[in-house]
């Protein structure tokens, strides 16, 4: 019958494993079995690279240069962080980031707010992030209105041009310079409740830097 080994003899193997699991080599192993794990579980290295890089691949948008966003083409003349909102704007505590465009409906129907149908343009159409996150606003949505009397903007006829602000109203300043403007794409759909045609948003497909407060701004 063998003997027990000895607390000394125990102790002398288990030095020696631990010596060399400790070696930098294997270290190394255990370290890149361990990432590869995490970024299985995760979705693989593409959904990985995709979650940082997503905001930064949109191509950027150009002032004065036509986008095509669903039934729309939209023309940006500005985007920028202003410390008191435009006049028919309301509660400028923190100012307004806003977005000066021009948008023609390109569909052959009234795009206009239903219970079915939304403006798209004012209901997750344009968004905005600061630092990748999305800017927390006094009201869930922008508000919309016309440059030429300042009065909300309720539906875009076929073919007419209209030249809008975008506000979205901060519920806390933002002194981060990272604001982007984000434009998201739509396609035509079906309203599940009654077949009402109506359009839905799809992907981001855009982006515009937003222009900081000036300088010495409140």
């Amino acid at each position: 019958m063998s003997e027990k080994p000895s607390r000394t003899e125990r102790l002398t193997r288990l030095y020696g494993l631990v010596k060399d699991v400790a070696k930098p080599g294997n270290i190394a192993l255990a370290v890149m079995l361990i990432v590869i794990a995490v970024v299985a579980a995760t979705g693989g290295w593409s959904k990985a690279s995709q979650a940082v890089d997503k905001e930064d691949a949109l191509p950027l948008i150009e002032l004065g240069k036509e986008l095509t966003a669903g039934p729309f083409t939209l023309v940006f003349s500005e985007a920028r962080h202003v410390a008191e909102c435009s006049g028919f704007a309301f509660d400028a505590e923190h100012g307004c980031i806003e977005a000066r465009l021009t948008a023609t409906n390109t569909a052959d129907r009234l795009i206009e707010d239903t219970v079915f149908a939304t403006h798209l343009l004012d209901s997750g159409m344009l968004t905005v992030t600061v630092d990748d996150e999305p800017l927390k606003t006094t009201v869930r949505y922008p508000q919309i209105y016309r440059v030429i009397d300042g009065l909300t903007q309720g539906a875009y006829q076929p073919g007419l041009p209209t030249d809008i602000i975008v506000t979205w109203q901060p519920v806390a300043p933002v002194t981060s310079e990272d604001v982007t403007l984000v434009v998201t794409g739509a396609e035509d759909g079906r309203s599940s409740l009654d077949g009402h045609q109506i359009f839905r948003l799809t992907d981001p497909i855009a982006r515009i830097p937003v222009e900081p407060l000036a300088a010495g701004a409140p």
